[in-house]
């Protein structure tokens, strides 16, 4: 690495080595459908002059990004496909802050971005460190399908959170998709959009 590795890089790799935090083979590639509400989706971004042009421009100007995040999701056995989270997230935005003051270009809140080793106080906040903050990002989203055996459900857990995924499954043990777990439109709207992008 041309950088010095910080104590998190450091951790995360020896937890990634390790089969007693998470198994010894993971999905490399995500099941994307084609169902209605994907089509539908991808007809509003690919109708939509302004919103087609804001995914080519992202896809264009900032693919060094994506680049460096499939290459740190493959060193943690983890689909490519899932770069396209932060396109949805923060449109590649290091300094992207939401309304729920999610920053970064993985948009981690506050409390995540502590439990992930990543540092925030005054001089710095490491989520808008490209690289900390995609280490963190992997790690998180390794451990979400860890818990929950699904990528559909990590990814709707790395927008809904953790805990709220874990009570919405409990719910409805049944349920094998995002749409038939009583949880807010706007989550299930974000899986639907990762779905379409991945496919324009």
């Amino acid at each position: 690495m041309s950088y010095k590795k910080t104590t998190l890089i450091f951790v995360l790799s020896v937890l990634l080595l390790s089969l007693s935090v998470f198994p010894e083979e993971t999905a490399l590639s995500i099941e994307i459908p084609t169902n209605r509400q994907v089509g539908e989706m991808i007809n509003i971004i690919t109708s939509d002059p302004v919103k087609k042009l804001y995914y080519e421009d992202i896809m264009l100007d900032k693919h060094h990004y994506l680049e460096y995040f499939e290459t740190v999701f493959k060193e943690f056995g983890l689909p490519t496909e899932l770069v396209y989270i932060s396109v949805i997230e923060s449109g590649l935005n290091p300094r992207a802050r939401s309304s729920k003051d999610a920053f970064g270009l993985w948009q981690f809140m506050y409390p995540t971005a502590e439990e992930l080793g990543l540092r925030i106080n005054f001089w710095l906040d490491e989520r808008s460190d490209y690289k900390e903050s995609t280490y963190a990002a992997a790690y998180y989203l390794k451990r979400l399908y860890y818990t929950f055996k699904s990528w559909e459900f990590a990814i709707a857990g790395y927008n809904l959170g953790f805990g709220k995924l874990r009570k919405a499954i409990n719910s409805n043990e049944k349920a094998e998709r995002v749409l038939e777990l009583d949880i807010p439109s706007e989550t299930k709207n974000f899986v639907i959009q990762f779905y379409a992008v991945y496919h324009i």
